[in-house]
């Protein structure tokens, strides 16, 4: 695929899981994170995030790719609370 269309890619690190819970668990967490992006991927609504390649999964990453993500919510709160406080 080479439409150079901008977009922003998601990584969802496996071994992540595999730190933080144990076998059975990581196994729904990761079933969890596929079925969430499946999801993302049928929803159709002008304030959705826009899935434009689905699911691609490696040995250790889930990824996908969406429309362009200008910044996180993290970041843009973070930034309006400095400002505030200025």
């Amino acid at each position: 695929m080479s439409d150079l269309m901008e977009c922003s890619v998601f990584f969802f690190d496996k071994r992540v899981a595999d730190k933080i819970y144990k076998n059975k668990r990581k196994e729904t967490v990761l079933d969890r994170v596929r079925g969430c992006i499946t999801q993302l991927e049928k929803m159709k609504h002008p304030r959705m995030l826009e899935v434009i390649h689905g699911i691609e999964e490696g040995q250790h990453t889930l990824a996908f790719a969406s429309e362009p993500v200008l910044a996180s919510l993290h970041n843009i709160l973070t930034w309006h609370s400095e400002t505030s406080e200025n």
